[in-house]
């Protein structure tokens, strides 16, 4: 059965999760949303952090797929030329700390942050 790749998608969720990040705070201002209490309005934090945390991972988890199976895809064809994904995941991820490593010391890489 044949799967199609949106990777237009990815861009799509990475704008949505930058107007979450950048609208959140002046939502919960407007809305009179504080974290763990109650909320005047209609909408109050358990309503709130729900709907974002339902969101966010819906999100992050279709655009990790994606990518993992672009990656998977880009290295094994054997029709293209030669494709250096490390090179280009430097490039895209330069100046981005993708996650914080807690045990051990390695390199974080972008497949790896899909895990």
């Amino acid at each position: 059965m044949p799967h199609t790749l949106n990777i237009d998608g990815v861009t799509e969720n990475a704008f949505d999760l930058q107007m979450l990040v950048y609208s959140s705070k002046s939502f919960c201002a407007k809305h009179q949303i504080a974290w763990g209490g109650e909320s005047p309005g209609e909408f109050d934090w358990e309503y709130y952090f729900g709907w974002l945390k339902s969101s966010l991972c819906e999100k992050l988890i279709r655009s990790a797929i994606t990518l993992r199976m672009l990656q998977d895809i880009l290295a094994a064809d054997d029709m293209q030329e030669s494709i250096d994904l490390e090179n280009y995941q430097d490039d895209s991820i330069a100046g981005i700390q993708l996650g914080i490593i807690h045990e051990g010391s390695f390199r974080l890489t972008l497949r790896e942050m899909c895990n």
